[in-house]
C-alpha cells in the first residue's frame, strides 16, 4: 500500500497542470486512503506540544473551511504525519496534521490517553490543505516542513514513530518468492493436499468465511484409491487423528491398485514442543500402518478408470509401515521419513512366470524414503503455492524360484535400487480458495504426476475434485523385467470437513 500511496503522490507532484476536477479527485482518493488504511501504511509522525506552534499565523484551508490557528494549551499537542524518504535519504512529504486534546497529553499514546484519560483526535489540516500550501509556495508550509524536519532529526531513522499497525516480518525469505519462517506454508499445503485433517483457526478472507473443519464431528476424504475417516471421539491423543486405507504406494513406481496390496492404519499428531500454536509448534505427523497382500492384478487393468494394458509383475509382502513427517523439530527444516519393512516370505505369489525348467516370481519386501521439504509462495498474495521435496529412496527386488509343487527352491537379491528423489508441487489458490493443483515426482528414471481440479463445491469444506495420475515409462533406459510400461488413472475425490 505504501508503494501505491507513493505512486499517487509523485503523480500529483509531476502533473500539477492537469484539470482542476481531476486534481480534486486524486486528492480525495489519497486523503481517503490516508484515513482508512493508516494502520497498513508505513507512515511516520512526530508529536509537538502546542506552545511550540503558537507563533504560527492562521493557516488557510481549502473547501471553504476557516483558516486554522494552532492553539496554546497544556492539554493540546499536534501530530505531524509524513512520508519519509520521498526523493532521497534526507527528504520527507508532510501529509496531514492531527490535533490531540486530552486531560494529560502524552507523547506515548495518541489514540487513547494513558491511564484511561479521555483523548480526542481531530484532523485539522488534511492532505488537500497541505498540498494547497505547498503548491502555492506559502511560507507557512516552509515553516511546518522545517519544524517536522527538525523534530524528525531527534530520532534515528529506524526509531521514528510509525502509524503502521502491523509488525513487518523481516525474517521472511523473499529471494524466490515469499516463504514463512513458521509452519504457515506447511499447514496451508497440507490442508489443501492431505487426505487428513489439520487443526486450524477460523479465518475470514475478503468476505469468504472459511468454515472451521474442527467444528464438525467427522471428516472424510474418499476417492477410488484412498479413504480417510476422522471423528471427534478419535482425538484421544490430539486433534487430527484418523484412519486411512489406501491402494497406493509411496516409493514404488506404481499406479494405485498396481501394488498387489492395500495398506491401512492410524494417523495422529504428536506435539514435540511446549507451544500449543499449530503455526509455531514443532510436531510429528505420524502414520502407523500395515500392508497386506491383495490380488488386484485383474482389477488394475480391467477397471474403467485405469488405462494400462500391462498387469503388474512385482509382488510385495505383508509389512509394517511407518510414515513420519517432522514439522521443524528442534528448529530443523521439514523432513519426511517413510519405511515399509516386511518378513521375506516367497510363498503363493500372485504373479509368476513359468519356463520349461521351473517357475519364478519377483518380490519387494523393503521400501524406504527420506526427503526434505521446502515451501514458498509466488507472491505475498499467496495465489501460487509451491512445495519441493529433495531426497533419496530405496527398494529391493528379489527373485524366487519354485518347483512343480510350488515350493520355494531358491531366492536371491535381483536388484537393490537407491536413487535420488525430486518432487515439485503447485497449488493455484485465488482468494484463498483452492482451485487446482498438481505434483510431478521423478525417481528411478520415471515420472509420476498428479493433477487435480475442483469441479463442484457445496461449501468450502464440502467439495469434489477430478484427479488424473500419470506414470511414465523409463527415461533413458529400458524396462526392467519387473516393471510395467506406465499408464494413466482417473478418479473423483470427495472431501468433507478438510
Amino acid at each position: 500500500m505504501i508503494k501505491y500511496l507513493t505512486g499517487l503522490l509523485f503523480a500529483l507532484l509531476l502533473t500539477q497542470n492537469i484539470f482542476p476536477q481531476e486534481m480534486a479527485d486524486y486528492l480525495e482518493k489519497i486523503d481517503l486512503k490516508l484515513k482508512r488504511d493508516k494502520n497498513y501504511l508505513n507512515l511516520n509522525y512526530v508529536l509537538t506540544k502546542s506552545d511550540l506552534l503558537a507563533g504560527l499565523n492562521e493557516v488557510p484551508r481549502v473547501d471553504h473551511k476557516e483558516a486554522f490557528k494552532f492553539k496554546s494549551a497544556g492539554n493540546v499537542q499536534y501530530m505531524f504525519v509524513f512520508l519519509n524518504r520521498v526523493d532521497n535519504e534526507d527528504s520527507l512529504q508532510l501529509l496531514y496534521i492531527n490535533e490531540i486534546n486530552s486531560d494529560t497529553a502524552s507523547s506515548k499514546s495518541f489514540f487513547g490517553a494513558l491511564n484511561g484519560e479521555k483523548t480526542d483526535t481531530v484532523c485539522v489540516l488534511n492532505f488537500k490543505d497541505i498540498m494547497s500550501l505547498k503548491w502555492k509556495k506559502d511560507a507557512l508550509y516552509d515553516s511546518l516542513y522545517a519544524h517536522v524536519k527538525s523534530a524528525a532529526r531527534n530520532f534515528a531513522s529506524d526509531e521514528l514513530p510509525t502509524l503502521l499497525g502491523i509488525k513487518p516480518d523481516n525474517e521472511i525469505n523473499t529471494s524466490f518468492g515469499i516463504s514463512a519462517r513458521d509452519n504457515e506454508d506447511y499447514l496451508s499445503y497440507a490442508k489443501i493436499n492431505s487426505i487428513h485433517y489439520y487443526p486450524e483457526n477460523k479465518t475470514v478472507t475478503k468476505g469468504r468465511r472459511e468454515e472451521a473443519g474442527g467444528s464438525l464431528p467427522f471428516k472424510i476424504d474418499a476417492s477410488f484409491s484412498t479413504l480417510s475417516f476422522a471423528h471427534e471421539k478419535m482425538n484421544f491423543m490430539s486433534e487430527g487423528s484418523s484412519f486411512e486405507v489406501s491402494t497406493a504406494d509411496n516409493v514404488l513406481n506404481f499406479l494405485p491398485w498396481q501394488s498387489l496390496s492395500f495398506k491401512g492404519g492410524f494417523r495422529t499428531l504428536f506435539n514435540l514442543s511446549s507451544s500449543r500454536d499449530v503455526k509455531e509448534a514443532a510436531y510429528l505427523d505420524a502414520k502407523f500402518m500395515g500392508r497386506f497382500r491383495l490380488n488386484t492384478s485383474r482389477f488394475s487393468t480391467g477397471s474403467f478408470f485405469i488405462s494400462s494394458s500391462e498387469k503388474p509383475v512385482l509382488n510385495v509382502g505383508n509389512s509394517i509401515i511407518l510414515d513420519f513427517n517432522f514439522v521443524r523439530p528442534f528448529s530443523l527444516p521439514f523432513f519426511n521419513v517413510y519405511l515399509s519393512l516386511g518378513q521375506k516370505k516367497y510363498n503363493d505369489p500372485y504373479v509368476s512366470f513359468s519356463t520349461a525348467q521351473d517357475r519364478y516370481a519377483y518380490f519387494s519386501f523393503m521400501q524406504t524414503e527420506f526427503t526434505m521439504s521446502f515451501y514458498w509462495n509466488a507472491s505475498d498474495k499467496k495465489i501460487g503455492r509451491f512445495k519441493m521435496d529433495l531426497g533419496a529412496a530405496y527398494f529391493d527386488v528379489w527373485t524366487a524360484h519354485y518347483d512343480s509343487l510350488g515350493h520355494n527352491t531358491k531366492s536371491f537379491l535381483q536388484s537393490s535400487i537407491f536413487n535420488p528423489v525430486v518432487s515439485l508441487s503447485y497449488n493455484f489458490v485465488p482468494n484463498n480458495n483452492p482451485l487446482l493443483g498438481g505434483n510431478v515426482r521423478f525417481f528411478d528414471s520415471r515420472i509420476k504426476a498428479l493433477f487435480w481440479l475442483k469441479i463442484l463445491e457445496f461449501s468450502p469444506i464440502n467439495t469434489f475434485r477430478f484427479e488424473t495420475i500419470y506414470l511414465s515409462g523409463p527415461i533413458a533406459r529400458s524396462n526392467r523385467v519387473w516393471e510395467t510400461g506406465g499408464g494413466v488413472m482417473f478418479q473423483i475425490r470427495y472431501r468433507y470437513g478438510l
